[in-house]
């Protein structure tokens, strides 16, 4: 009883910082216009296209702007959500892609969130492509049943806090493009929120994940995952910025990207530090290598020849309940970080991520090994 208390309180203190969030839109304008260089003719110049969602705040606009105010690119983020309904939503979208001649930029590139992806795939199934050169969607197959979610479970809140909006996605079903003359991009939330986690037995009860192979609805050029939840989609922006130029540019996430399902439980939340933690992580500490191993002149040689270096002083704690906390370590070509379930290791705290198959193990000839992108390492010390 006390733990499912302790639970619906997390759950509402978490809602409530999203209804704040949210209501700041009436107090002041997050509307983002960002033109470089004024007197260049938009014809000739490409412009950048941010399309928050429902966990939209001040914070997380500042966040935007820092993240995505490009070399290159002028930058637009409208302040379009109405929580009357979706089609006011759209038509303030549809008045601001007008007000702002998005129409007349050489390139239009677009980073959509959830709602932003039903909003600009409706806009184009009723006006065209135009110059929309390629579009990067934040999906989460999880994440996208929160509307019906709260919407059945919690209606009076979902009610207040979004007005008619939740209720309004739930009915929509996905609005599927023609993608042939657009690039398409797909950065795949990983992890839970923690209301998606409070109503775990409801969401399953409306069909299991494939993380692995999951039906998007379109056609798409490129794809990864993230270690992100939602929440987080909006502030560590950092893990994706780099891909989400590189696709701009290329039509495709960099080549270091995460392309593979992390193979953890998506509603677990990963622990904090703690003595249990230390002991686990100093299973790791020493040399490993791989049975396969290129030329030491290759640069990819030292993915193959690991070493981990004991160092339980650095230790990065991590207060908050939405981020993975990690054990740091120094290994023979930058700092790695490795959680406690040995679901994901990062390297260089560049965003980098990896996941472990499994946790060091003894195998029948005696030797312990661990398993990093299906690579298989031995321990040599």
């Amino acid at each position: 009883m006390i733990s499912n208390l302790k639970s619906t309180f997390i759950v509402l203190f978490v809602l409530l910082n999203v209804h704040a969030s949210f209501a700041q839109k009436g107090k002041s304008k997050l509307e983002v216009i960002e033109i470089a260089d004024p007197s260049i003719d938009r014809s000739k110049k490409e412009a950048l296209l941010i399309l928050p969602g429902l966990g939209d705040g001040k914070k997380q606009r500042k966040a935007q702007i820092e993240a995505f105010n490009a070399p290159g690119y002028d930058l637009f983020i409208p302040d379009y959500i109405d929580k009357e309904s979706f089609d006011a939503t759209y038509s303030k979208f549809t008045y601001f892609h007008k007000d702002q001649k998005l129409a007349e930029y050489k390139t239009l590139h677009i980073f959509a969130y959830i709602l932003g992806s039903w909003t600009i795939n409706t806009f184009i199934n009723k006006n065209g492509i135009q110059n929309i050169g390629s579009i990067v969607y934040d999906r989460s197959p999880m994440q996208e049943r929160a509307p019906i979610i709260i919407v059945e479970n919690i209606p009076r809140i979902a009610k207040w806090m979004f007005g008619q909006l939740p209720k309004d996605l739930s009915e929509m079903p996905y609005p599927t493009i023609d993608t042939q003359n657009v690039n398409i991009g797909i950065i795949v939330e990983s992890k839970a929120t923690g209301i998606m986690r409070h109503f775990k037995e409801e969401t399953i009860a409306k069909g299991k994940y494939n993380w692995g192979n999951i039906d998007y609805e379109q056609d798409y050029d490129d794809l990864m995952y993230t270690h992100l939840n939602h929440g987080e989609m909006y502030l560590e922006l950092d893990f994706f910025k780099a891909h989400l130029l590189a696709f701009f540019e290329t039509g495709n996430f960099l080549t270091n990207a995460q392309r593979h399902w992390y193979r953890w439980e998506s509603f677990d939340k990963l622990p904090k530090i703690n003595k249990s933690l230390i002991k686990y992580i100093e299973a790791f500490v020493g040399k490993w290598e791989s049975e396969t191993f290129y030329n030491t002149q290759l640069k990819d040689s030292a993915v193959h020849r690991i070493t981990f270096e004991k160092d339980l002083s650095n230790i990065e704690y991590n207060r908050t309940q939405l981020t993975p906390a990690y054990q740091t370590f120094h290994m023979e070509f930058g700092d790695v970080k490795i959680d406690k379930e040995a679901t994901v290791i990062q390297f260089n705290k560049t965003g980098n991520v990896l996941p472990l198959n499994q946790g060091p193990t003894k195998g029948f000839e005696g030797r312990v090994s661990i398993v990093i992108n299906s690579i298989v390492y031995y321990r040599t010390n």
